[in-house]
């Protein structure tokens, strides 16, 4: 195949390939053209399929064009498609939340990956050090500065179109420095890499509940060569408790308290010979040069990072646990990662459980704050002067979020929410169609843990199969059977 062509579509060589798997008719499906694009009048053609790229070229051609075919070329599937799978597996071939169960094994990684937290974890004053969960002890990375640049030029171009999102970012960045989360390198270390050396590049995310405020993000999924720092590490054990068994257990009784873990990631400081792995470029000017930086805590956006911080914070716990019990027993049972939900049989027992919590946690570099309660008493005397500002209002003040759920904290009930934010308000009035994209954004905005609100949400995946089944594109209007259901949904909605 002609190489600008196979280039210009990103296909990647793929000779001395031996099938593993023959297609017959009752899959011909799969082999239906999505897209296509030819190589010149006599050349080859390439077509894209559910299973790929595929090259075409006759004999005749080949002799007319001088063209010699000797290599055949693939492509992954576009995110997009990726996407499409995802949900169908979700929706449309659900399997009611029926899964085999059996004796459960830890695999070798999972062992790996807990030798290497009990073995790097130590803790160091008030702090812990720990060392990240690299999948074998010779990974070599690839140069992956090159990459790390073109994505920083890229953030550069997004800053010149929002001066907001410039100034935000640029601010985080100059936070980051001064909480020592990040520090520039000398210009003797820039020259000191490694087999494990890795540069990152970055992103912002605004919460939609909290448009004022950036989260920086790492991208250690980003690829150089096939290969991601996320690709070289381990994900590590399942350290969480059960989010349906915390929520239920949040309201077994009368006094409810929330909390959270200020930047829980960033309190955990990575090994010195692990911060390599976690450089990155930066610049406030674009009239100055790229500089290297290098974090020295651990990174939202790593794999390894959710395990390793709730290690952490259990074994902090654990420190704790012969001097208050009843504390401990709350951080190893009633976290959820960053989130402390806890609930006792009196405001007086409520205070004193989250203050000890309170105060083991900042044995390991911890700060709990954003207290809330169903009782005003127990949030004013937790938060002192603070005023709390996880409020996720919808009608009224009381309404907070916890766990995904909405909290009326004072009639001490937990709601659901049809998310709307930056939906047309014309498709939730049933007064305009909308599209593939836009039913999925709404109908799966209601977070029901517990099936409590099945009467709506089966009817909203209802919906969303009969689209799936018709092969809508993404930003194509929904059909006129799936539109029908969408009106009877919506109206089951405004009648709740």
């Amino acid at each position: 195949m002609n190489k600008s062509l196979a280039d210009r579509l990103g296909l990647k060589d793929y000779s001395s390939a031996i099938p593993q798997l023959l297609i017959g008719l009752d899959n011909a499906h799969l082999g239906v053209a999505k897209r296509t694009a030819a190589d010149g009048r006599c050349g080859p053609a390439v077509v894209l399929t559910k299973l790929g790229w595929l090259v075409y070229c006759s004999g005749s051609a080949r002799k007319k064009s001088g063209f010699e075919c000797h290599h055949t070329f693939y492509t992954q599937l576009e995110t997009e498609e990726s996407l499409e799978n995802l949900v169908k597996k979700h929706i449309v071939d659900e399997a009611l939340g029926v899964n085999l169960t059996g004796r459960h094994v830890d695999s070798v990684d999972v062992a790996r990956a807990k030798d290497l937290l009990e073995q790097t974890t130590v803790r160091m004053g008030n702090r812990f050090v720990t060392g990240l969960l690299w999948r074998n002890d010779h990974m070599l990375l690839p140069d992956s500065r090159k990459m790390a640049e073109k994505r920083l030029l890229t953030l550069e171009k997004k800053f010149d179109r929002d001066a907001d999102f410039r100034k935000q970012y640029t601010y985080l960045m100059a936070e980051y420095e001064s909480k020592a989360y990040a520090r520039r390198l000398s210009d003797e270390e820039v020259l000191q890499r490694g087999n494990r050396t890795w540069y990152l590049p970055r992103f912002g995310v605004c919460n939609a509940n909290k448009p004022e405020k950036l989260r920086l993000v790492f991208d250690a999924a980003a690829q150089v060569e096939g290969v991601s720092l996320n690709s070289a590490l381990l994900n590590g054990p399942d350290l969480c408790q059960p989010l349906n068994t915390i929520l239920m257990k949040f309201r077994q009784k009368p006094i409810g308290v929330c909390g959270d873990i200020v930047e829980m990631f960033h309190q955990v400081q990575v090994r010195r010979e692990d911060q390599n792995a976690q450089r990155f470029l930066w610049r406030s000017n674009t009239n100055e040069d790229i500089r290297e930086y290098m974090m020295s805590v651990m990174t939202f956006g790593a794999t390894c990072s959710p395990c390793s911080a709730q290690f952490v914070k259990n074994r902090n716990a654990e420190d704790f646990r012969d001097v208050f019990p009843n504390a401990a027993n709350a951080i190893l049972n009633n976290h959820y990662v960053d989130d402390f939900v806890h609930c006792s049989n009196s405001p007086e027992e409520a205070m004193q459980t989250t203050n000890e919590v309170r105060s083991i946690h900042q044995q390991g570099g911890f700060e709990l704050k954003l207290f809330v309660s169903n009782v005003k008493e127990v949030s004013e005397r937790l938060n002192g002067d603070k005023i709390t500002t996880n409020d996720f209002s919808l009608d009224k003040d009381s309404f907070q979020k916890v766990l995904g759920m909405y909290w009326d904290t004072a009639k001490d009930n937990l709601r659901f929410a049809l998310l709307r934010g930056k939906v047309d308000k014309a498709i939730v009035r049933g007064e305009r169609r909308p599209t593939k994209r836009e039913a999925l954004s709404i109908a799966m905005s209601v977070f029901d843990p517990f099936g409590l609100a099945s009467e709506f949400t089966i009817a909203a995946k209802l919906v969303l199969q009969a689209v799936w089944r018709k092969g809508v594109r993404w930003d194509e209007k929904i059909p006129d059977d799936a539109y029908q259901m969408w009106l009877k949904w919506l109206n089951m909605l405004k009648q709740t």
